[in-house]
C-alpha cells in the first residue's frame, strides 16, 4: 500500500503543477507516508519532470486520435508516471506499473480512463519488447 500512496501523492504534485504551475509543495493534501515512500513519491515525480519530453512522445506515438492537449488531464498525469516507472525504474516489473495505473485511473479518471490508460500502456510495452526482441 505504501507504494500506491506515493504514487498518488507523486499524481497530487503533478497535477498541481499541470493546473497551477509554480507549486508550493509544502501545502499540498498529500497522503502521510513513510521516509521511504516520501523519496520513492519525490523521485517518481522527478523522473516525469526531467524526462517529460520523451515520455510525451512515447505516450504520443501510441495514444492515436488523442493528442496529449486533448487528454484528460488526469489521464495524461497517469500515463506520465506509468511510463516513467516503465523506463526509468527497471526495478518495477512494467506489469505493477501498468496495474497501479489502472487503479490510479479507476479511482481518479472516468469510465472510460482505465481501459485507454490500458491500451496506450500495452501498446508502448509491445513495442519496447519487440525493439528489444529485434536486437538480440
Amino acid at each position: 500500500m505504501g507504494r500506491h500512496k506515493a504514487r498518488e501523492a507523486a499524481l497530487t504534485e503533478l497535477y498541481a503543477f499541470e493546473v497551477g504551475g509554480e507549486v508550493d509543495f509544502e501545502s499540498l493534501d498529500l497522503p502521510p507516508l513513510s521516509l521511504t515512500y516520501q523519496k520513492f513519491s519525490k523521485e517518481l515525480t522527478a523522473a516525469v519532470q526531467k524526462h517529460l519530453a520523451e515520455i510525451d512522445s512515447k505516450i504520443s506515438s501510441h495514444a492515436f486520435e488523442w493528442p496529449l492537449y486533448r487528454m484528460p488531464v488526469l489521464d495524461r498525469i497517469i500515463l506520465r508516471l506509468a511510463v516513467a516507472e516503465m523506463l526509468y525504474f527497471p526495478s518495477i516489473p512494467y506489469e505493477v506499473a501498468m496495474d497501479e495505473a489502472i487503479e490510479l485511473a479507476k479511482k481518479y479518471g472516468d469510465v472510460n480512463s482505465p481501459s485507454f490508460i490500458n491500451g496506450v500502456l500495452a501498446a508502448i510495452h509491445r513495442e519496447s519488447t519487440e525493439s528489444c526482441q529485434s536486437t538480440e
